[in-house]
């Protein structure tokens, strides 16, 4: 998972995924393309408010990269109240 804070998405995949998969957690976008090149990665969640870069480029660097062709990405959205 890509993320700004690492507590929050720690607590709740832990809880949901963690019992079948391991679970790592980045806050950087070079970390994310690091991991998705070793090809151990199935699944990646992308915040699109991240600190060091914008969400969409970073899912469009994972996208040009042949390790990651065959991961499956999913954006979130962050919706903060007025």
């Amino acid at each position: 998972m890509v993320g700004e804070d690492p507590k929050i998405y720690a607590r709740n995949t832990k809880q949901t995924l963690e019992d079948r998969h391991t679970v790592s957690i980045v806050t950087e976008a070079e970390a994310a393309t690091a991991a998705a090149r070793t090809g151990n990665v199935g699944l990646i969640v992308v915040s699109l408010s991240l600190q060091d870069t914008d969400g969409l480029r970073l899912y469009s660097q994972l996208r040009a990269m042949d390790e990651s062709r065959q991961i499956l990405i999913l954006i979130l959205i962050h919706d903060t109240p007025n």
